[in-house]
Formats: structure tokens, sequence, C-alpha cells
């Protein structure tokens, strides 16, 4: 110990009494860095000399920061929702706000109020954001802003042109979705690789805030990776298995946004945000959109593999909790109401699945943290044969089932 202190003693004498030659000037930066000198224990014009090159760099990543922003801009557009709406509808709601104080009461609306003749009035209903992810057109976002087929979408560029857009294909398994205007030459945005993303990272969203300020900018780090939660709307909603969090303030009408990395490039689609913490937001990882986006160049549609079970992960702490022989894999349990835990003529009931059953892994792969089964069936293809390993009761069992398309519908 006492060794290291002279050590240290002798190296920093050495540099301070030969700064302004040039022998030290290849480790001052450092000693600086790793915390034995300060700038200001150097010669005063030395000091600054290092403080103003900080302040470079710092101006030099708010300069690139700000460079991928006004670029970014270009390709993200604003998504107006207008349908037309019953002037029956419009009175009754105006009679539940009277009488009810929360905004999301449900009470069937009457075909006809007495002594009133209904008409209808083109309405703004919401709001939400994309971003364009091919230069013909195709535009990204979540499936829950663009989810009643009864609707209009306009999208709005960042220079206010109004451009109507058709729905062109929803995934059946994620909260996502592409509407499709036309004409040729828009700015994409380019895709980053999201298994790259690294816990600290800086990233940036964009959206359209509230649905009223459109093409707002916030800035954040990556939080956590492969998040696991329940996105959509009030009425459907997925289960994310790959969630990237971020601090990067997201807000209603952000739904559809890019997240994007300090290379310009998207790793994320802003889709969900917690109402049990501030600055608590989720992306769908790139690496989904930009499957879901080949499957529609190639299909015309979004084709996801299915297995037909419902499930829960299963952990440590669930497995002591639920008294269960494993601490990994995936548990079939019925889902909420009347729900099955095996869809009948799904693959896992031609495969002999049953509610109980914990999957333990896929063609060899173990289902735990890392790998969920909803993320390694995600990487199938529907026809492809797959090896279930699982567990019933103490027995393990290998099975072998054929992936089919997932429907819509579940």
């Amino acid at each position: 110990m006492r060794r290291n202190l002279i050590i240290v003693v002798i190296l920093l004498a050495f540099v301070v009494g030969t700064i302004s030659g040039g022998a030290a000037s290849i480790y001052t930066p450092y000693l600086i860095e790793e915390g034995f000198l300060s700038p200001w224990m150097l010669p005063r014009g030395d000091a600054i000399r290092i403080v103003e090159r900080e302040k470079a760099v710092a101006s030099s990543d708010e300069d690139r920061i700000t460079d991928i922003v006004e670029e970014a801009l270009q390709s993200v557009v604003s998504i107006n929702i207008t349908k037309d709406v019953s002037s029956n509808d419009l009175q009754f709601d105006g009679l539940l706000e009277e009488y009810y104080d929360d905004p999301f009461f449900s009470f069937p609306v009457p075909e006809q109020l007495p002594d009133q003749e209904e008409t209808f009035e083109r309405m703004r209903i919401g709001g939400g954001t994309g971003f364009f992810v091919t230069e013909d057109g195709i535009i990204a976002t979540n499936k829950h802003v663009i989810d009643d087929e009864e609707a209009e979408y306009i999208v709005v560029t960042q220079d206010g042109n109004e451009l109507k857009a058709t729905l062109l294909a929803k995934d059946p398994a994620l909260d996502l979705a592409f509407l499709k205007v036309e004409g040729e030459g828009y700015p994409a945005l380019r895709f980053g690789n999201s298994d790259d993303i690294e816990i600290g990272e800086t990233v940036i969203a964009i959206g359209n805030v509230l649905a009223e300020f459109s093409n707002s900018v916030t800035k954040g780090i990556v939080s956590g990776k492969n998040r696991r939660l329940l996105a959509g709307s009030f009425s459907r909603s997925e289960i994310i298995e790959e969630a990237i969090q971020t601090d990067a303030a997201i807000n209603f009408g952000n739904s559809g946004g890019p997240l994007i990395n300090l290379s310009g490039e998207v790793v994320g689609m802003n889709t969900a945000i917690s109402d049990q913490a501030q600055l608590l937001g989720f992306a769908l990882p790139s690496n989904s959109i930009v499957r879901a986006l080949e499957s529609v160049r190639e299909h015309g549609r979004v084709i996801r593999a299915w297995l037909g079970v419902r499930f829960v992960p299963v952990d440590s702490e669930y497995a002591d909790r639920n008294n269960l022989s494993y601490d990994y894999g995936a548990l079939i349990i019925f889902g909420d109401g009347d729900s099955e835990a095996v869809i009948p003529g799904s693959p896992a009931d031609s495969a002999g699945l049953e509610p109980g059953d914990v999957i333990l892994s896929i063609d060899g792969i173990l289902i735990d943290r890392e790998q969920s089964l909803a993320n390694i069936i995600s990487k199938k293809f529907p026809g492809e044969k797959v090896m279930i390993t699982f567990a019933r009761g103490e027995d393990e069992r290998v099975v072998e089932a054929t992936l089919e398309e997932r429907d819509s519908n579940f």
C-alpha cells in the first residue's frame, strides 16, 4: 500500500514538474479521466485548454443530436383519426358527462333518443404518431392507434402536407400496424439492430404528444431490455415480450413514434407508458418491426407462427409460490373468464399439450428470462415442425408440433 502511494506521489510530481514540456502530455488526460488529477491542479493555461476541450466535446454531442433529430423529423408523421359520429351518441355522451365523472364509464347507448332526428358529423376522435419505413409510402405505427376500421386516417408530414392513408396490415401478435400513402420518394428512417442496444445508451423519442403537439422530441437512456408487459388499447391488448424500457418521456399520442439511437437509427417504436411510475416508457424492439415489415412486403400481411397456448413465464419465485418442480419454462394456464389454456384445434392441441403442463424448451432452446416462449416461436415460420420438451407433473415428455399461421383473433 505504502509503495503504491509513493509511486503515485512520484508520478504526480513528475507530471506537475514537467507539464510545460512534452513528456507528461501523454499521461495527463489519462490521469484526469481516472480521477488522479483535476484540471485545476495544472498550470492555468493547461487547465483552461482542457476545460475548453471538454466543452467542445459536449457541444459536439449536442450538435450531433440536433442533426439526428432534424433529419428524423422529416420521416415522422402525425396521424389524425376522424369518424362520422351520430348526433344521438353526442347527445347521450353529454348526458353521461353530467352525471358521471369517470371518462371510461360504460353504458349502452340507445339507438334513438326521443324526438331527436339522427344526423352524423365528421369529428376527430383521436391521434397518434407514425414514421415512414419505405420510400414508397409505408408507415409504421401502433395497432391500437388505428384499430377502428370505420375511421379515416390522415397523416400530416413535417411540412404540413396532409395525406390520406389506408390500412395495409396489422400484426396479429404485436401492437404493430402499417399504413400506406400514395406516392414515392418518402424519407424512410433506417433501422438499427435492437439486440445490440445497451443499458445506459442515449435514445431519442419523437411523437405527437397528447395528439396535439406534433413531433415533440425527448431524450433519455435505455433503462432496461427484454421487459414483458401488456400494451394496447382499453378494448384490446397484447403481451410484448422484448420491450425496451426508457426514461425518455413518452406520453399519450407518442404511440407509434420512433425511438432513435445516436446513429440516427430506429431501435424501437414508442408503445406504452406506465401509470404506476414516472419516467417509465416502453418501446417495441426494431427487430420485431423489421421482421413484420419484411412479411408485409413479401406476402401483403404480417405472418406469425402460432402454437396456441396461454401461459405465464416461470422463474424461481413463481415456482416457489406455486409449488412447481421447475424454476424455468412456460406454465400453460387458463386465461381470463372462459379463455382456453390450449386453443382447440391449435398446434398445441394437436400435439396433446394440456393446462398445467410446463413447456421447458423448444428445439432444445431453454425457456427462461433470456428466451421466452413467445420470443422463440416468433422466430419460427408457419408449417415449421418443432420439438417441444415439457413437464407434466414429475414426468418430462417430448412431442412434435407443426406450427400454423396465427389468426388475428387470438
